[in-house]
């Protein structure tokens, strides 16, 4: 993952020809509390990206939304650990709806996949109505086979 970001920031057209303050600078506009230092062990693997500074990340290289959350989710699991995703899982759950009425509307992307999967695994059990279920399950195969 660190490599993603080192490179994302080192050859995305909007970020190639800035420094790494003034990279810092835009993350820090956006509210994060980041500095050299830190972008530092970002990218050199010593301290894990959190959600936000991987969509800061997205937002100031050009990525889609979603799409270093997906590879950081993918890691996590083929390493056993927990996606940073999953960390916000009350801000998910709160917004199950919102992202049932996007994935209902064709709309969803990568970011919200992966909001909706954390507000699902963050119960035990959850009840989500047959024709909603159908819905959900043929946008998701939808998604997985483009």
């Amino acid at each position: 993952m660190a490599w993603l970001l080192a490179t994302s920031r080192l050859l995305a057209a909007s970020t190639s020809t800035l420094t790494r303050e003034r990279f810092v600078a835009g993350l820090r506009a956006d509210g994060l509390s980041v500095d050299g230092p830190r972008i530092s062990r970002l990218e050199s693997g010593t301290q894990r990206a959190s959600l936000a500074v991987l969509q800061a990340y997205e937002t100031h290289t050009g990525l889609g939304r979603g799409v270093l959350g997906a590879v950081d989710s993918l890691l996590s699991r083929a390493c056993g650990d927990k996606p940073a995703f999953l960390a916000h899982l009350d801000s998910a759950q709160h917004d199950l709806d919102w992202l049932l009425e996007r994935v209902s509307a064709g709309e969803a992307d990568a970011s919200d996949w992966l909001s909706l999967t954390a507000g699902m695994t963050g119960y035990e059990r959850i009840y989500v109505h047959t024709s909603t279920w159908a819905e959900l399950t043929k946008h998701l195969l939808g998604e997985l086979t483009r």
